[in-house]
């Protein structure tokens, strides 16, 4: 099976198994592009045939959840300044579990870790954070180094990230506000599977 055909087949069993995530895919194009595997900006989810051939359509069909949740969540316009490389990991980590509790199947290397069920993006980034000025965590539960991630990002680095550090609740931007937004105007960053 080609890429175009992975797709439209996974696409099909998400409309049967999870239409919550269906209604989000069908919001969004998605085109071919130059990334490593999937990615969105927040209007579109872009791919990269060679990498989906390699994949099942299942682990397809969980990967354009994926890419959904994370426009769902405003991933895009919630970075705040945030290190795009750690940013990405803990959006990863905060949808991934959610996924797979639902059933979805993703590819081997994704970032999981059950620690982070429930939380916020912005609370994984503070622990993120944390462990790495501590030396890093041995908690993960399923983590590889070859994950297929892409760093497409608006070229921000590093420096001091401004969240609030004093707790773990959710800090989700309302919908509201995030649906207001102009996307064709200011494109965010992409964020991509983790």
């Amino acid at each position: 099976m080609n890429a175009d055909q992975i797709i439209q087949k996974a696409k099909a069993r998400m409309i049967v198994s999870h239409p919550f995530h269906a209604c989000l895919l069908f919001r969004l194009r998605i085109e071919v592009a130059n990334v490593p595997s999937m990615a969105t900006d927040g209007s579109a989810i872009y791919y990269n045939p060679t990498w989906v051939e390699k994949h099942t359509v299942q682990e397809i069909e969980g990967v354009l959840a994926h890419e959904c949740m994370h426009v769902a969540y405003c991933h895009h316009l919630r970075r705040n300044g945030i290190d795009p490389k750690v940013w990405n990991e803990a959006t990863d980590y905060a949808i991934n579990g959610t996924l797979i509790s639902h059933g979805f199947k993703l590819p081997a290397g994704g970032l999981y870790d059950s620690k982070y069920n429930g939380w916020s993006a912005e609370a994984i980034v503070r622990d993120l954070l944390a462990d790495q000025g501590n030396g890093g965590s041995d908690t993960q539960d399923n983590q590889t180094s070859d994950s297929g991630d892409s760093d497409a990002s608006d070229g921000q680095s590093g420096g001091d990230a401004d969240i609030d550090s004093s707790s773990n609740a959710l800090d989700i931007m309302s919908c509201r506000e995030c649906a207001s937004r102009d996307l064709s105007k200011n494109r965010p960053a992409m964020t991509s599977l983790r």
